[in-house]
C-alpha cells in the first residue's frame, strides 16, 4: 500500500494545533467561524438568483495560490509524529462552498440562529477542514458573509503553519 506522502515535502501540525484536534469532542467544537456582510448583486445571475456555479468558479481558480485549503489531515503511523496536511487528490469545491436560505423575517436573530446550526457540528476530517456558507434571505437585501455568507475553518486550518510560518517537513517514505 502507498502513502498519499511519499516522496513529498508536507507541513506537520504545530503541538498547540495538534492539541486543539486532540481535545475536539461533538460537543465542544474548536472551529472559528467569521460572519460578515456583503452587497448581494456582484454575486446574482441574470434572473436575481444566487450564481453559485460563478462564485464556486472563481474561489477554486484562486485556490491555486492557497494550496493549505485544498490539504487535507493525514495520521502519521504510530510513534511518527504529528499528523500532516496532505494534498485532497479528491477535492472538489462543491463540498466547501454551499448556500442556504436564512428564515423569514430574514432578521438578525435568524441569521444567528442559522449561523448557530450550521456551525453547531464538528469539521469532518476526512477532507479540507473549511466552508463557506453563502446567506441568502436576509431583509437588508445583502448575501452573508465572506464574501457574503460564513466561513468556517478549524483552528489549525490554515493559520497554524501559514501565520507561523513553519517550514514543511520532508514526509515519511512508506
Amino acid at each position: 500500500m502507498s502513502s498519499p506522502v511519499s516522496g513529498g515535502r508536507y507541513p506537520r501540525l504545530s503541538a498547540i494545533d495538534h492539541m486543539m484536534l486532540r481535545v475536539e469532542r461533538p460537543a465542544a467544537p474548536q472551529h472559528v467561524a467569521g460572519l460578515c456582510l456583503v452587497e448581494a448583486a456582484p454575486l446574482l445571475d441574470p434572473a436575481s438568483g444566487l450564481d453559485l456555479d460563478m462564485i464556486r468558479d472563481r474561489l477554486e481558480r484562486r485556490l491555486t495560490r492557497v494550496p493549505e485549503l485544498r490539504r487535507v489531515l493525514y495520521r502519521a503511523p504510530p510513534l511518527c509524529g504529528p499528523p500532516l496536511w496532505v494534498d485532497d487528490p479528491g477535492f472538489s469545491i462543491e463540498r466547501h462552498v454551499h448556500a442556504t436560505r436564512v428564515p423569514a423575517p430574514g432578521d438578525e436573530a435568524a441569521l444567528l440562529a442559522t449561523a448557530e446550526r450550521l456551525l453547531r457540528d464538528r469539521s469532518d476530517r476526512s477532507r479540507p477542514l473549511w466552508d463557506l456558507w453563502l446567506l441568502t434571505g436576509l431583509e437588508s437585501g445583502h448575501v452573508g458573509p465572506d464574501p457574503g455568507g460564513i466561513r468556517a475553518g478549524h483552528r489549525p486550518m490554515p493559520y497554524g503553519f501559514v501565520q507561523q510560518g513553519r517550514p514543511p517537513v520532508q514526509a515519511p517514505r512508506g
